[in-house]
């Protein structure tokens, strides 16, 4: 339908005669190639301020140089945006111009997170477009003061002034400005984590867009999309919003935009723990992304760091890390960027670096009265986590009530659920701490019983050396009191046998034999006898009748 109503407008300034008419069609075409591409959009302006300028038409001019900042700007120049804007501000005496250039520069200072500027210049335009009842620019000025409260952290303040835009613009029957108000009322549910009701503004816009083939918006729009479907979960709606929006951003080269794709798609793949297709994703929105855009490449470098936590390769968490923060200190912001500090936390806990922990805890807890919801519950979520696992329980109970709180802010649902949830939570607490009291007392039980038996078993085998030196001793003194009291006996009866045998003469055969054999057992006795009293080489058999007997070598 737009490329329909841009064929047809081109055709009308083909037949138009009337300078007036042609005008009016070339205000048309710009607003509609706006839309569509940035690129034709700013060839063509500038032809027609050059055509403008040599009938001498200011206010034509002035309105041409104020979208023509605007889509500089959505180009990636800033520095161009701010002098047309300042050009404007001098010259023109035209008070809807100056209303619509005060919330030019209001747009600039945002992109570059100087909140008091915004603030002053956007405050500016919305009294001067209201002075002037100019109904269109005050409402599009109230989105972009909406979108300073989001930085601030007053999302439920945006969500009204969006919600009052919205009503402007429909009141107006600027649809088209209608469905970008939707698109901010969804930026504004997501930084209080209420992404369904989010997704839903964004599908009414979408619809709008695509009804009205905003080209631009159709993009812009899916990308938001792909990121809400992520944040919940919803990967294949994802990939599917996000390769959309993709295809549009490729086809007219918008490489900061890419770049946003990219990112998202890097994250998309994380969370499917693809980290290699997660990082190519990441190193390809680092190339699309331009120097100067320093709050998007903190934003892409910290999640390639948090990919690297999460697979704890931590050398190069670390060194992406240190990227992220070179960067933040260039900048030398007046209001850090929380999440850098926060991912550095979280290294700083998995490392177990506790004085890095304690370091950037005392850094992030300075700014949590003006820390987004979103950036606050990652805080005290890590917190509550490193203080119990130092045991901690104070502290872990003071960041877990934190916590559940602000749960119930961001939801706002019944807080009886979420004080059931924080009862329930300090309870697991109590009970995980008793349990780590007791394995702690099994541990040292353990440890003095495994000690018990190991000295029982050396008592055992001392006990039973002893018990074999004594059965040796007894064996020793039974031998000498053997050899003692039964050898002075033998000798005497040796004694004798050897009278007898020298008193007898003349022995018969038989007589001999029989000497022979007794002299041949006092040797055999004798042997017998030394074995008892000099042999310690013996072992304990069995004999009959539970008896035991000695076995010498």
């Amino acid at each position: 339908m737009q490329s329909q109503k841009l064929n047809s407008l081109y055709k009308k300034l083909e037949k138009a005669k009337d300078f007036e008419k042609q005008v009016q069609l070339k205000h048309e075409i710009v607003e509609m190639l706006e839309k569509q591409s940035l690129d034709d959009a700013l060839l063509f302006i500038n032809e027609f301020i050059e055509e403008l300028d040599e009938h001498e038409r200011v206010n034509d001019i002035d309105t041409c140089l104020v979208r023509k900042a605007s889509i500089v700007r959505k180009l990636g120049n800033p520095v161009e945006a701010r002098s047309i804007y300042f050009g404007l501000l001098k010259g023109t005496e035209n008070l809807s111009i100056k209303a619509r250039t005060y919330m030019g520069f209001a747009v600039l200072y945002y992109s570059s997170g100087d909140r008091s500027r915004t603030l002053k210049y956007i405050n500016k335009a919305i009294e001067l477009a209201e002075k002037i009842d100019d109904r269109l620019t005050y409402a599009k000025a109230l989105n972009v003061k909406g979108a300073a409260c989001i930085t601030a952290n007053k999302n439920l303040m945006a969500y009204d002034i969006f919600s009052r835009a919205k009503n402007e613009f429909l009141k107006l029957n600027e649809l088209y400005q209608a469905a970008n108000a939707d698109v901010w009322l969804a930026s504004a549910l997501t930084e209080i984590g209420d992404y369904n009701r989010s997704i839903e503004h964004l599908t009414s816009a979408l619809e709008c867009f695509e009804k009205h083939e905003v080209l631009t918006g159709i993009a812009d729009t899916c990308n938001s999309l792909g990121l809400n479907c992520l944040r919940i979960d919803q990967f294949e709606q994802a990939k599917n919003f996000l390769l959309r929006a993709m295809e549009y951003y490729v086809h007219h080269k918008a490489k900061d935009k890419l770049a946003d794709i990219e990112s998202n798609l890097g994250l998309l793949y994380k969370k499917l723990k693809r980290y290699p297709m997660a990082l190519k994703h990441y190193h390809k929105s680092l190339e699309y992304r331009p120097e100067n855009s320093f709050y998007k490449r903190m934003y892409t470098l910290s999640n390639i760091c948090s990919l690297y936590v999460d697979i704890e390769d931590f050398e190069n968490a670390g060194k992406y890390l240190q990227l992220t923060l070179d960067i933040h200190n260039d900048l030398n912001l007046k209001d850090p960027f929380i999440s850098t500090y926060n991912l550095a936390l979280r290294l700083a806990m998995v490392t177990g670096d506790d004085g890095k922990f304690k370091f950037y805890e005392g850094k992030i807890a300075g700014y949590e009265s003006s820390m987004t919801l979103v950036t606050k519950e990652a805080f005290f979520s890590v917190c509550s986590k490193y203080y119990e696992s130092k045991n901690d329980y104070n502290k872990t109970i003071y960041y877990l009530k934190k916590f559940i709180d602000l749960q119930y802010d961001i939801r706002n649902e019944n807080r009886e659920l979420y004080e059931t949830l924080l009862s329930n939570r300090l309870e697991i607490i109590k009970y995980t701490a008793n349990l780590e009291k007791e394995e702690k007392e099994n541990v040292k039980l353990r440890e003095l019983n495994q000690d018990l038996q190991k000295v029982n078993t050396k008592l055992l085998a001392a006990q039973k050396e002893i018990i074999e030196l004594e059965r040796k001793n007894s064996v020793l003194a039974m031998g000498i009191t053997i050899n003692h009291e039964i050898r002075q006996p033998l000798m005497a009866l040796y004694g004798y046998i050897e009278m007898l045998d020298m008193n007898i003469e003349n022995k018969t055969e038989a007589q001999r034999r029989f000497f022979e054999k007794i002299y041949k057992n006092k040797e055999q006795i004798d042997v017998l006898l030394s074995k008892y009293r000099d042999n310690n080489k013996y072992t304990f058999d069995e004999y009959v009748d539970d008896i035991t007997m000695i076995q010498f070598e």
